[in-house]
């Protein structure tokens, strides 16, 4: 052939045009391609493709960082950021990125979270260094104890406008976390 052997072609009524098989990407290959997307769009798109895809976006190389921050960059808040459905849907994104980083999570960057995923991060993440939670209403001194005793490694804390986390979550991530 004239070097269009890995290309297959399709004959219409109109032409012929080369029909390229992305089922064919090498595991690697898609793994490299993925890698130059943010979360988002890899939970817009590529999950959605097939499954092969899916299973691919859910590799732990792809989820060592959850970054929602930027969504939020707003001066005024949209009103629905405030509403318990919505902290539930950011804590379903969280935990799935917990499980899918498989202890690889390093860095989280969200608003709007409750206890329930900060617990589990705790639990499932012990290379965490990175935890930044600012504007989470629902999240308490009881998931920062768990924080605090279980991810040893964080060397960065910003808990701004969360209200229910006191003075002494602090006391005690400055005792267990010492890079922070």
């Amino acid at each position: 052939m004239n070097g269009n052997e890995d290309t297959n072609v399709v004959e219409t009524d109109t032409e012929s045009r080369p029909v390229s098989d992305w089922a064919e990407l090498t595991y690697e290959c898609l793994i490299n391609i993925l890698s130059r997307l943010t979360l988002e769009h890899r939970w817009r798109g590529p999950m959605l493709v097939c499954k092969g895809w899916l299973i691919a976006c859910k590799d732990p190389s792809l989820n060592t960082l959850f970054d929602l921050d930027t969504r939020f960059d707003s001066v005024i808040g949209s009103p629905r950021w405030w509403t318990p459905d919505f902290e539930r849907k950011i804590d379903s994104m969280l935990r799935s990125v917990i499980t899918f980083s498989d202890g690889s999570l390093t860095e989280i960057r969200t608003q709007h979270c409750s206890d329930h995923s900060i617990t589990f991060a705790a639990e499932r993440c012990p290379n965490l260094q990175v935890l930044s939670i600012k504007s989470c209403r629902n999240v308490t001194d009881a998931s920062m104890a768990q924080i605090a005793y279980k991810c040893a490694k964080l060397k960065e804390l910003d808990i701004s406008f969360c209200f229910e986390i006191s003075h002494e979550s602090l006391v005690m991530m400055g005792r267990n976390c010492p890079e922070s």
